[in-house]
């Protein structure tokens, strides 16, 4: 039998030349993306924030749907909204969380702030049996449904929109409700250099970490 060696300078498992040629291509397409992302992280970091940011002006509805989870004045928008007319009742939502306090539930807390905005409390519904934002989407839901409603504006901070809209847009829209996304215009999120200020770009990756593990959940 002739046994034939082979030279381990150029050869391993794998051809050390071809591998070599492979790892360097690698490491240059690697650099070539970083630098294009460091150069044009100016353009994709607006993206991301604009990403977030949906909804329309406000419209004639059926109801206000404010949703809860949040220390902010979105109430006060909301008491402004149905101060100009756009709807005839409020719904607040949201169970007992931190931000909240120990003894009061966010649905609470929120027509508290509506009631001193000047929002009759006769035109106020709580609704404090939810934990989360699907909770909030079905109940909310069902007491429009209840209430034959059609319509209704769904307000949040503008960070949270575009997460809001993923939960509330469906299950509105199997019901035949329309659905009308409302920033809070005082929450005054600038999708252009919003990673400059750290309150911001926490709230950012906060926001899309929960989109992320919403989806991983489902």
């Amino acid at each position: 039998m002739i046994t034939r060696e082979v030279d381990t300078r150029i050869y391993w498992i794998v051809n050390k030349h071809l591998a070599r040629r492979r790892v360097a291509i690698v490491a240059i397409i690697l650099f070539i993306g970083l630098l294009i992302m460091v150069l044009m992280q100016s353009m994709w970091l607006t993206a991301l924030g604009q990403f977030l940011v949906v909804g329309s002006g406000p419209q004639q509805t059926d109801a206000i749907v404010i949703v809860s989870q949040g220390l902010d004045n979105r109430a006060i928008f909301a008491a402004e909204l149905y101060a100009d007319g756009y709807a005839p009742i409020v719904v607040t939502l949201g169970g007992v969380t931190p931000q909240s306090g120990a003894n009061s539930t966010g649905a609470a807390r929120d027509a508290e702030i509506l009631m001193y905005a000047g929002v009759p409390t006769t035109q106020i519904i709580e609704i404090d049996d939810t934990g989360n934002l699907y909770t909030e989407a079905t109940r909310s839901r069902d007491f429009l449904l209840e209430k034959h409603a059609h319509s209704a504006l769904v307000v949040t901070d503008q960070i949270s929109m575009r997460r809001v809209s993923i939960v509330f847009g469906p299950i509105y829209a199997d019901a035949g409700l329309k659905f009308i996304p409302v920033p809070d215009s005082y929450a005054g999120f600038n999708p252009v250099g919003w990673w400059a200020r750290e309150s911001n770009a926490i709230k950012v990756g906060i926001e899309y970490l929960k989109m992320l593990l919403g989806f991983v959940w489902q």
